[in-house]
């Protein structure tokens, strides 16, 4: 009996989709695109999914930039609803448990419900109450209490490892809702929860869920960004987490393969300017595929001693692509980036391409992936194997929407 795969279109679009999109003064093309898209949506034929890098290049740079990323939240909430692809670190251990298990599992790249942040752990405070307890702990410890005396005044503060109503009704006096605001991405109502959990009259469950319905929200994120965005960074590191590390292990390899390349062709130049003959390899494209799949091979094993317990001697490109197609796609395609910046025929590297390599990294997991011209060819390459396609030109969306539900 054959099966038949009637899931939804899963489509990722680019940042400057939501732009285009969103756009006041957009022509009247643009808005039946949006309208049709959004008609796909609601229908139930396709699903538009976003990541953490979405919400990151979506925030404003200065607070006069707060009313377009407003729009381009609205756009991306009203197509993707709560369509969000798990967060880079997230992916990556994911991938890499898939690697140790031998199993390609997709499944847990796919939130449904908007968590596209990482662990909210990384980013709760600590209850207040236990930081004064103990600040005040080490102060009477500072100043020669023994251990008894120093028992007999915590007992003042705390019963059954919660504080007293006396102590909480002297920190509510001091604790002010706008505080929090002022430093989380939180909505008002949810950060109620949070002041009610840092002063002990609320479970750190019921903090952690109103923190996640905040950051949940990409129309309160954008209102939180416009008006704090120079807090941005702190945010930005803690999306990032441990997948910090796999940035600085890819970006060495990418730089150890430039140097390479320039080192060969130095030492080729100046062999024919000596006139002596030259037995470097040669700089053709087998060279370049064979320094891929090694610069692959070599990096999924420096991850793998970042990532879990279990630690590979040596791991194969194949293996890359087939458990950890994320990550592989990722590092294919700076190589390439790499490739193309050297050599007679250089592109310049622009700014934007790092934040396409992020964006790559969800490129295995949806069918069709949004992204320019000049990085679709790119991606496009190391992806065909997936079955994704790749739309370098956004009025081509609609069109290859249409062709792959067709099919």
């Amino acid at each position: 009996m054959t099966i038949i795969n009637t899931r939804p279109l899963r489509i990722y679009l680019d940042s400057s989709d939501y732009s285009i999109l969103s756009n006041g003064r957009k022509s009247a093309e643009t808005s039946e695109v949006r309208a049709e898209l959004q008609r796909l949506a609601d229908s139930g034929q396709v699903e538009f999914w976003y990541s953490a890098a979405s919400i990151s290049e979506m925030a404003p740079i200065k607070w006069e930039h707060g009313g377009a990323a407003a729009g381009r939240a609205a756009c991306l909430s009203d197509l993707c609803q709560r369509h969000a692809l798990i967060s880079m670190n997230r992916l990556l251990t994911h991938e890499y448990a898939c690697l140790v298990q031998g199993q390609h599992i997709s499944e847990p790249v796919y939130s449904y419900d908007g968590n596209w942040f990482p662990d909210i752990s990384g980013i709760m405070p600590k209850p207040e109450w236990a930081s004064v307890l103990q600040s005040s702990t080490d102060l009477l410890k500072s100043q020669g209490m023994n251990r008894a005396m120093r028992r007999k005044v915590k007992e003042t503060l705390i019963r059954h490892q919660k504080p007293r109503k006396e102590y909480l009704a002297h920190m509510s006096e001091n604790s002010d809702v706008s505080e929090i605001i002022d430093k989380y991405p939180m909505r008002e109502q949810d950060a109620l929860v949070l002041r009610k959990y840092l002063l002990g009259q609320a479970t750190k469950s019921e903090a952690e869920i109103a923190f996640s319905e905040s950051l949940r929200d990409p129309r309160w994120m954008m209102q939180w960004f416009d008006l704090h965005y120079d807090k941005m960074s702190t945010i930005q590191s803690w999306v990032r987490g441990d997948a910090s590390k796999m940035i600085d292990v890819v970006r060495t390899a990418a730089t150890a393969v430039s140097e390479l390349f320039e080192r060969i062709r130095l030492a080729q130049e100046q062999a024919k300017l000596l006139e002596i003959p030259c037995k470097l390899e040669k700089l053709d494209d087998a060279w370049w595929k064979s320094a891929e799949e090694g610069v692959v091979s070599n990096t999924i094993t420096k991850v793998s001693r970042v990532y879990g317990d279990v630690v590979f001697e040596s791991l194969s490109s194949v293996s890359a692509d087939k458990f950890m197609r994320g990550f592989s796609t990722c590092i294919r395609t700076l190589f390439s980036l790499v490739r193309h910046s050297v050599g007679s025929r250089a592109r310049k590297p622009k700014e934007s391409d790092w934040g396409d390599c992020i964006h790559s990294l969800y490129a295995p997991y949806v069918d069709i992936f949004r992204t320019d011209s000049f990085m679709a060819s790119v991606i496009q390459r190391h992806v065909d194997k997936y079955g994704v396609t790749v739309v370098g030109r956004p009025q081509n969306l609609l069109e290859a929407i249409r062709k792959r539900i067709a099919n």
